[in-house]
């Protein structure tokens, strides 16, 4: 059985009041929509009371919400947050865990090693975290190195469902400096004396 929760919504890190009520008066449209079966709003109301005040309860409910919404992608990658956020005496672990484990058969999983790469995307979406759940497919994984002159970085990577796949993102090699021009020689000097 889905059970949401409803609590109030507290922050790991100290929100303002009014992010406090922002993020209340989100999560309760998500509740609402939930309740009307619009699980793509209700998702997203979840997701914006988590980002007003983090706090793991709403990434539960946005994970069952994507699930419902048939967003497996979102919903594993949602669920694997809730679990890395939630302490483990979390009323909803077992169930989150639960579900994960029926999304990954379902879904690949590619971990990302960054090798001092940033900015990372896969399939131009910004991802958390050095791993991603996705659809079974081809799947183009891109960065920024950190030096100077910010060069890309890009790898393109199948996965099957059920599989995890290792993505190294490794910088290109810097090209070699450039060497300075020969000096022309200079015409002899062929003044009379």
């Amino acid at each position: 059985s889905f059970v949401l929760h409803c609590s109030s919504v507290v922050a790991h890190a100290e929100p303002s009041e009014s992010d406090r009520k922002a993020a209340k008066a989100s999560f309760q449209e998500g509740v609402r929509a939930f309740a009307a079966g619009d699980y793509r709003i209700a998702a997203a109301k979840f997701e914006a009371a988590y980002v007003l005040a983090p706090h793991y309860a709403p990434l539960w409910n946005a994970g069952r919400s994507w699930q419902r919404a048939g967003e497996l992608p979102r919903a594993a990658n949602v669920f694997a947050r809730y679990l890395r956020e939630a302490p483990a005496g979390a009323p909803d672990r077992d169930s989150a865990q639960q579900a994960l484990n029926e999304l990954k058969g379902k879904l690949g999983r590619i971990d990302i090693q960054p090798n001092d790469v940033v900015e990372i995307t896969v399939d131009t979406q910004p991802i958390e975290g050095e791993g991603v759940y996705v659809i079974p497919g081809s799947h183009v994984i891109e960065g920024k190195t950190k030096t100077i002159g910010r060069r890309s970085v890009r790898v393109t990577q199948s996965v099957a469902a059920g599989e995890v796949v290792s993505v190294a993102l490794t910088p290109p090699p810097l090209p070699p400096p450039l060497a300075p021009e020969p000096a022309s020689p200079r015409p002899a000097d062929t003044t009379p004396v």
